[in-house]
């Protein structure tokens, strides 16, 4: 089990047991694609089940954010969107200095609907279409991922902390050009 799964998995046990006040189980299944072992977490509550129905579709072409998301206040709008991306977002690292915050859908109208609510803490964003080899998948790129990392971010630290080192690249001060002389009598 790979370190990012397991964080992913044990977030998501310590909520259900938060919300649900129920322990879920553990298990394993085959990859279709590599066979290697997948880890899951598994709730059997018809409580939780209608609970989280009650809040939008979980069908990847039909989802969207659901209006108790769109009526909330900001705390619960963040909320939404670090559990978001956290679980479907990404973040690649492209230099000490620079990081791209993306998150990918079948889903036009969820998709705009998240681009919507990040527009609510300043953070532009642009849709790009194309991604997928066998359907259409849009991307959702953040434009100023250090603006998403100070009024958004993530709960899982391995996203955050690649947000945290590129802050801190850029906050990385530059060498001042030195003199010849001053190269050679370095003390």
């Amino acid at each position: 089990m790979e370190v990012k799964d397991k964080e992913s998995l044990e977030q998501f046990e310590e909520d259900i047991i938060e919300v649900y006040g129920l322990k879920p189980s553990h298990g394993f299944h085959r990859s279709g694609k590599t066979g290697k072992p997948i880890p899951f977490v598994l709730l059997l509550s018809k409580r939780a089940y209608e609970d989280l129905l009650s809040y939008c579709s979980f069908n990847s072409r039909t989802w969207s954010v659901p209006n108790k998301i769109k009526r909330s206040n900001k705390s619960i709008k963040r909320e939404f969107l670090r559990a978001l991306f956290d679980d479907e977002g990404t973040v690649i690292k492209h230099s000490q200095k620079r990081a791209e915050v993306r998150f990918y859908s079948i889903n036009h109208e969820g998709i705009s609907q998240i681009q919507i609510l990040l527009k609510e803490f300043n953070i532009e964003s642009r849709i790009k279409e194309g991604y997928g080899s066998k359907r259409n998948v849009y991307g959702l790129i953040v434009l100023n991922t250090e603006l998403f990392r100070e009024k958004v971010g993530f709960n899982l630290k391995r996203k955050q902390l690649i947000l945290e080192e590129v802050k801190q690249g850029k906050e990385k001060k530059s060498p001042s050009p030195m003199s010849p002389l001053s190269r050679i009598f370095v003390f």
